[in-house]
């Protein structure tokens, strides 16, 4: 109780004996170590709560005898829990008015006072490292002045040299700039280019852009001009990072003088972060599109030629079909004009199907002449029809002539049907008939003969796999298989040859208009890719046989909603209101499209129409069922005409 005289001080006291072991701590010693004052008293050591650097008990042990404090020691302190800190600690030995008397001598004990100073040393570095940071500033300040007043009794001829320097640079840069095979210029926040900019720009974009706003520069008017200023009023304002708004914009022209200009973009900041500037790098791509254009034609060449390679006979059949549509498009004054488009979309889609790009091209543009012309004077417009089609015929004539050099004659000429057989079988043929003794063994060599001008039904569209699947790609879709079943069933090949080489329609509308992209389609639980399936049968009703096909495909199915929204506009409403199972066979009128757009593939309302006519030329019959979400399904059939086959087993 007669240390009690410490506790309120704010120090820290505390006592030690000669062993270091704590007997007494007041309050402000129980916060530092951390260890309530009772149990400091129990006798713990003292580097068991706190350790002092440099230990101050080699100073006791030299004062064990003597009376007196020691000197005030400067010492850097870590308690238990990790924390350190700095203090000044002097120890006092214990007097006799604090030992208590009731109590044996013991070993020497002593009073620690340790002061934290560790604030104060802080501080003290803290200002003295400002002090020596503030004399350093200032001895820089003076060399600064030094060399300022040197500086400034030398500015003139320095000026002088400076400026003959960077005019120097600036010649160089100049010529930098001019020397580079690309354009460069600038513009700023009010699309005003600046007087920095290479002749190769001026070169490329035909214009001396100094002060003009790059939108007459880059010569963009209408829309683009003004999507174009939108543009840069988001990028100066940074409504994005720049990098995102650069694809955003105009990266291809052509000049007056018909170059290919690529046109890059790059940032000028402030140093503030601000939007100075646009640089535009306008680079001559001309000879790299020219490049590309004919690796693309090449390319287009390879898959031509490779796809008529592997479907000779069906390009051949089509080489008969194709002249014969060409001749009568020469020829219409006996057809109605959507009999024209049939037969016009139909000859598109045949050479579509080959990759013929170039028939293709000349058929969609004479179907845009045919849809945007009203026809009042119907002979002029034959004549005019009659011009086109030697044109499209000279082209097919040329495209034609090439894989002739490539692969070989296709026998086809003046659109007859060529069959091509060995010699060793019309030998076999002409001793089998000079040695024939009765009628049955002429039929039989009569069945035979038959039998080579037949062709498989699937020949006409066997070759549409690649087309189908190329084309879905083009739309961002994915076609899993194209399958044909009941293929090899034969008919004479004049039979249904303009309705086999039609059905090309069914197939491009399958993937245009039912499959499904791959993320709707995997949305709706199916597979992402979609499927076509072609089936060909023959049935009997009564002694009239019938070829069966169905065209079938996993895609969407048709909306009877949809036709009858459209059937309204085209002021058809008393079709509008029939039934689903009726509405949907509007798909087979002329004039009639799903599409909403016209390009090279749908849009017309042609395709289906021409298949719906070829099967009632053939006395045949047609129809569409469809379910939502599950599918459509294009459902023929045509009478097959009484094959000599046939009537030999009869005559047997």
């Amino acid at each position: 109780m007669r240390y009690n005289v410490f506790d309120s001080f704010l120090d820290v006291f505390f006592g030690v004996d000669s062993e270091a072991k704590i007997f007494y701590g007041n309050a402000a010693a129980s916060l530092l170590f951390g260890v309530s004052a009772k149990r400091l008293a129990n006798g713990r050591k003292l580097d068991q709560v706190i350790n002092f650097e440099p230990d101050p008990f080699a100073m006791l042990q030299a004062a064990q005898s003597g009376d007196e404090a020691t000197k005030v020691l400067e010492v850097k302190f870590t308690v238990a829990d990790g924390k350190t800190g700095w203090g000044q600690l002097v120890f006092q030995p214990e007097t006799d008015a604090l030992r208590d008397p009731e109590q044996p001598q013991g070993p020497r004990r002593w009073i620690g006072c340790m002061r934290d100073v560790s604030l104060e040393k802080t501080l003290h570095e803290k200002y003295r490292g400002e002090i020596d940071q503030k004399e350093s500033v200032i001895a820089e300040l003076k060399e600064a002045r030094t060399a300022v007043e040197k500086h400034s009794r030398e500015l003139e001829s320095t000026v002088a040299e400076r400026t003959q320097e960077l005019s120097g640079t600036n010649r160089m840069l100049k010529t930098i700039l001019d020397s580079l095979g690309q354009g460069i210029l600038v513009f700023d926040r009010l699309g005003i280019c600046l007087s920095i900019y290479s002749q190769v720009c001026r070169r490329l974009l035909e214009i001396d852009p100094n002060g003009r706003l790059i939108e007459d520069v880059l010569n963009l008017y209408g829309p683009a001009r003004k999507n174009f200023e939108l543009w840069r009023g988001a990028v100066f304002d940074q409504l994005l990072d720049f990098e995102d708004m650069v694809p955003l914009t105009l990266r291809r022209m052509t000049n007056k003088s018909g170059a290919e200009i690529s046109l890059d973009y790059y940032p000028m900041f402030e140093p503030d972060g601000r939007l100075a500037g646009i640089v535009v790098v306008t680079t001559d791509r001309t000879i790299e599109m020219q490049a590309l254009q004919r690796a693309e034609r090449e390319r287009e060449l390879v898959q031509k030629v490779t796809r008529v390679a592997r479907n000779r006979e069906a390009f051949r059949m089509f080489i008969v079909d194709a002249v014969k549509l060409i001749n009568d498009l020469k020829e219409a004054e006996s057809l109605d004009l959507q009999e024209v488009g049939r037969r016009l979309h139909t000859l598109k889609g045949g050479a579509a199907s080959f990759s013929l790009a170039l028939i293709v091209d000349n058929c969609h543009h004479l179907e845009d002449d045919l849809k945007a012309n009203a026809i009042k004077d119907r002979a002029g417009f034959n004549q005019f029809l009659r011009l086109k089609a030697d044109e499209i015929l000279a082209t097919f004539n040329h495209e034609i002539k090439m894989l002739s050099d490539l692969l070989g004659p296709f026998n086809s000429g003046a659109g007859q049907s060529v069959v091509e057989l060995p010699t060793s079988r019309l030998r076999a043929w002409s001793t089998a008939l000079l040695q024939a003794s009765d009628l049955r063994g002429i039929h039989e060599i009569g069945i035979e003969i038959q039998e080579c001008g037949e062709k498989p039904v699937s020949a006409a569209i066997q070759h549409m796999g690649s087309a189908l699947t190329e084309l879905a790609v083009s739309r961002g879709k994915v076609l899993k298989s194209f399958t044909i079943t009941g293929g090899e069933i034969k008919v004479p090949e004049d039979f249904a040859q303009e309705l086999l080489l039609s059905l090309v329609h069914a197939l491009r509308n399958s993937v245009y208009h039912g499959l499904e992209d791959a993320i709707e389609r995997k949305a709706m639980g199916k597979s992402e890719g979609g499927q076509i399936a072609v089936n060909f049968r023959i049935t009997s009703r009564g002694e009239q046989e019938w070829l069966k096909i169905d065209i079938e495909d996993d895609g969407r199915g048709i909306d009877p909603n949809r036709i009858r929204t459209k059937l309204s506009k085209q002021g058809l409403q008393h079709l509008a209101v029939l039934p689903d199972e009726k509405v949907l066979q509007s798909v087979l009128r002329d004039d009639f499209s799903m599409s909403e757009t016209v390009d090279k593939v749908a849009g017309r309302g042609v395709g289906m129409a021409a298949i719906a006519a070829e099967v009632r030329k053939l006395g045949g019959t047609i129809e569409i069922i469809s379910t939502i979400g599950m599918g459509a399904t294009l459902k023929i059939s045509v009478p097959m005409p009484r094959s000599i086959q046939k009537l030999v087993r009869q005559v047997s």
